[in-house]
């Protein structure tokens, strides 16, 4: 038992002093079993110990009890007893149980801890990932809109400017549009990651069947349009006003002058 303990005790100094060189998380499950056999050596030393210790008691009892002489129980009874150091081995059993406890505290810890950051980390790639839907660059959304909008939020917000809004000939995709981006963008604000992925998808749906679709007149039509009435409208006051000057020179003649009968 003795020499078990001290070959599971080199080999867990051994590899525990290469650990702290060279750490890794893949043998860090290895570096307990290596603690854990010279534990479990202590301890069945420690049952070996309680054993001898019975029998050498009954050892003494037995020459204590015989018809030896004084002197000579004496002798045998002091031959009997344990080696020096003997009896400390309750003690390293105490302390072993004191480290194997804190080792496996200390290892539940770290896969409480462990399990924390992981979720922490789940749920930051899944934030990461939102974000991109969002606010990130979308290829497949530039290339079906030719182009011209390389993430879902500007393509939003090119269809809602106050230039465009009134104007798109998928008024009815409007609401839904509006509806599908606010709630992945309240899902997102709010935590719920993975609720985000399916209104964004709507949201680019939305806004790919609205830009295809086109406006009922763009922005400078409306303005050449509007051009084209006030010139309509500035010759037709000129023709008036002509119309109204040639009356009146007309008039003028008539009132001034007469006929030549009327003068002789």
């Amino acid at each position: 038992q003795a020499d078990e303990l001290k070959n599971s005790l080199n080999e867990a100094v051994e590899f525990e002093s290469a650990f702290l060189i060279q750490p890794d998380a893949n043998n860090s499950d290895k570096l307990k079993e290596n603690y854990w056999k010279v534990f479990d050596s202590v301890a069945g030393l420690e049952e070996n110990a309680i054993s001898y210790d019975a029998s050498v008691s009954k050892l003494k009892q037995f020459i204590s009890q015989s018809e030896l002489d004084v002197g000579t129980k004496q002798n045998l009874i002091s031959l009997a007893n344990p080696p020096e150091g003997f009896y400390t081995i309750g003690s390293w059993s105490l302390q072993s149980a004191d480290l194997r406890q804190g080792i496996d505290s200390f290892y539940s810890q770290a896969n409480v801890n462990i399990s924390s950051w992981l979720d922490n980390l789940q749920s930051r790639i899944k934030m990461n990932n939102s974000w991109i839907l969002l606010y990130g660059e979308d290829k497949d959304l530039l290339e079906k809109t030719g182009n011209n909008f390389s993430s879902l939020k500007q393509a939003y917000d090119y269809i809602f400017s106050e230039q465009y809004r009134d104007f798109w000939k998928r008024q009815d995709r409007l609401q839904e549009l509006n509806s599908n981006w606010s709630k992945a963008v309240n899902n997102y604000n709010s935590g719920a990651f993975d609720s985000v992925s399916g209104f964004a998808l709507k949201a680019k749906q939305d806004v790919v069947a609205i830009y295809s679709d086109g406006l009922v007149q763009s922005g400078n039509d409306f303005t050449f349009i509007a051009i084209e009435v006030v010139i309509a409208l500035i010759i037709i006051w000129l023709i008036i006003s002509l119309m109204r000057r040639r009356k009146n020179s007309m008039d003028l003649n008539d009132d001034g002058y007469g006929s030549e009968e009327d003068n002789y």
